[in-house]
């Protein structure tokens, strides 16, 4: 065991020397992570995404057409629930998250046509006002086309029935003119929004900005240093510790364990330079710590993975740039996982990333403790567990060796 600790300081000694490669670990990823916090703005377009929508219906069979139509824009997935209690608990759950749930009062389905008046209930989350803005504004433009063609038949109505053919046009467009902005004071059917109560932090850009991100460059980070091991693999000085007392497992065990520590650092300090400059929101101090802990742990069983599968530093490159680009992609780390058609959601789940920015999220905006989030840091765990064993099975000390597996 002292010698594999002993790798590890050898190895952390290395990596302190090169002063100018630890200050752009540190400043590309604040620099990025400033840049796009400040000018990312979700789109409000109804196109751009899919969102479930959770709906108390009141009014029974009576307004299956407006909930139709509603369901026909292809950007909602209504989901009916029994009570405002199962709706509002969607608005906190970080695992089955909804932005907004409606509450379709009895009558409203009479007011659409044209007899009485109702108001539609749009509840928003407090916790994702981008996606929650835009619910609210494909719901309220629905609502107000639908107003505004019954007060535009009223108007031809009453115009025909109380003029007929008798009056000149310019006599009934005045008319109809002033009653249709009498109408438009009271429309038959609106939308009341409301907030729900604020379940953990209120949403900020930089609460998925920055561990997105943070993610991303550890395993950029980390990816240098597995570069680093084929280094030593090609200039043969893995073959000579090995002919040491110090075993296989120790000599990759030491080396994961600089690459962790390290790993635990960055993401340390972009966390925090997130939390206290740009502004993010921190939320169970136990959790985060957590998390921290462990993203670093699976990142790095990750690349020494990818080391064993790999020959020569040249291959290591393509394919690492590869795995950790597309693991973001479509994990949530540069844009909400939301946006994502299901299949890929699903298959995003094979990344470490989509469980580590889930757990991220659970903490900083849907303020969840540490228990809450214990599934997300076990399984982060356990995928470091595994690609550290399948990493001592696979890797080769040198071309024509066989698996260092002992």
């Amino acid at each position: 065991m002292k010698k594999m600790f002993d790798v590890t300081r050898k190895d952390l000694q290395l990596i302190w020397k090169d002063k100018m490669a630890l200050i752009w670990m540190l400043g590309i990823p604040i620099l990025l992570m400033g840049l796009i916090g400040s000018v990312f703005n979700f789109s409000s377009s109804g196109s751009s995404f899919s969102a479930p929508v959770p709906v108390i219906n009141q009014d029974g069979a009576n307004s299956k057409q407006f909930t139709n139509i509603l369901s026909n824009t292809g950007a909602l997935k209504l989901e009916f629930v029994a009570d405002e209690a199962a709706a509002n608990q969607r608005l906190s759950d970080a695992t089955n998250y909804a932005a907004a749930y409606i509450v379709i009062p009895q009558g409203f389905g009479a007011a659409l046509q044209g007899n009485g008046n109702a108001k539609l209930r749009l509840v928003l989350s407090p916790n994702d006002t981008s996606r929650a803005a835009a619910v609210q504004g494909i719901i309220s433009g629905i609502v107000s086309r639908y107003a505004n063609a019954l007060i535009a038949g009223k108007v031809a109505a009453d115009a025909v029935q109380k003029y007929g053919g008798s009056a000149s046009p310019a006599t009934v467009s005045s008319a109809a003119s002033g009653e249709a902005q009498q109408l438009a004071g009271a429309p038959p059917v609106t939308v009341a929004t409301e907030t729900a109560k604020p379940v953990g932090s209120a949403g900020s850009p930089f609460d998925v900005i920055v561990p997105g991100y943070a993610i991303m460059f550890a395993l950029f980070s980390i990816n240098g240093g597995a570069s680093s091991i084929l280094e030593e693999k090609e200039a043969g000085t893995f073959k000579r510790l090995l002919l040491t007392p110090l075993r296989p497992w120790a000599l990759i065990g030491g080396k994961m364990g600089a690459q962790y520590i390290m790993g635990v650092i960055q993401i340390g300090i972009l966390m925090a330079v997130g939390i206290f400059v740009f502004g993010a929101h921190a939320g169970n101090p136990l959790g985060l710590a957590l998390l921290v802990l462990s993203v670093p742990f699976a990142a790095t069983g990750l690349g020494m993975l990818l080391v064993s599968l790999v020959k020569t530093r040249r291959q290591l490159q393509p394919i690492s740039t590869a795995v950790i680009l597309g693991s973001s992609a479509i994990s949530g780390t540069w844009f909400p996982l939301w946006l994502e058609p299901q299949w890929l959601q699903g298959m995003s789940r094979v990344t470490l990333n989509t469980w580590a920015i889930e757990g991220f999220n659970g903490v900083m905006i849907f303020g969840k403790s540490a228990l809450d989030i214990l599934p997300n840091i076990g399984v982060l765990i356990l995928y470091g567990l595994i690609c550290y064993l399948l990493a001592t099975r696979l890797f080769k000390v040198r071309e024509g060796d066989t698996a260092t597996s002992g």
